[in-house]
């Protein structure tokens, strides 16, 4: 599926259906809009019309012209960050990377079949334009264990020469050391606007001179 807008674009250049289904949810995961091509044909006519930001490309199999579309790949003037994979001995991985090195091909790895998806996806994500969505899962652990952080913006009234403090605007929730973009899931709503507004509360209220905490506003 391409897309007009802004998400990051993965490339998926394999025939084998239970890859294929990995690397689908692989892209649902990060964000990304996702195209296939299994031909150098099919991945030149997606080449001209769009530029993904990488490209899982496999090298195994008769029926895989893995090499055609790596000289495709190559020639390209932006060129996507590429992850090779197959069923193949480590080591045929590996003269396969420094063929498409050799052509001028960015190769940012390898992976063997079965595909682990946690670890392609950790491998994938540095080389994401924009930050991945949180998993709903990942979230909730988050959650129980207490490590969003809170990161918040006093609303001051300025209208007279005394500034006063009216509320207090929640502006990003992180987890510690990872990159991400928080969408609310369902249940957890509530449960996340209970657990943040609480540590912003209590800033607030040692701060609070003149007793604005009674008209506080919580967005």
């Amino acid at each position: 599926m391409l897309s007009m807008n802004e998400n990051d674009l993965l490339l998926i250049l394999d025939k084998d259906p239970k890859s294929l289904s990995t690397l689908r949810r692989v892209a649902e995961s990060l964000g990304c809009d996702c195209v296939e091509a299994d031909s150098a044909d099919g991945l030149e006519e997606i080449l001209s019309t769009c530029h993904p930001t990488i490209a899982i490309l496999a090298v195994d199999g008769p029926d895989v012209d893995g090499l055609g579309m790596l000289r495709v790949l190559a020639q390209q003037v932006v060129q996507p960050a590429t992850l090779l994979i197959g069923a193949v001995h480590a080591r045929v991985l590996a003269g396969a990377r420094r063929t498409a090195e050799t052509q001028g091909l960015r190769v940012i790895g390898v992976a063997t079949r079965p595909l682990d998806p946690a670890a392609i996806e950790l491998l994938l994500m540095p080389y994401l334009k924009n930050a991945p969505p949180i998993a709903l899962g990942e979230l909730e652990r988050a959650l129980t264990e207490h490590e969003l952080i809170l990161e918040y913006l006093p609303k001051i009234d300025i209208r007279t020469d005394e500034l006063k403090m009216q509320g207090v605007e929640a502006l990003v929730v992180t987890l510690p050391e990872l990159a991400i973009t928080l969408q609310p899931f369902g249940g957890l709503r509530e449960r996340l606007r209970f657990q943040l507004s609480r540590p912003a509360l209590g800033v607030a209220a040692t701060r609070d001179q003149a007793g604005a905490l009674q008209h506080l506003e919580m967005l």
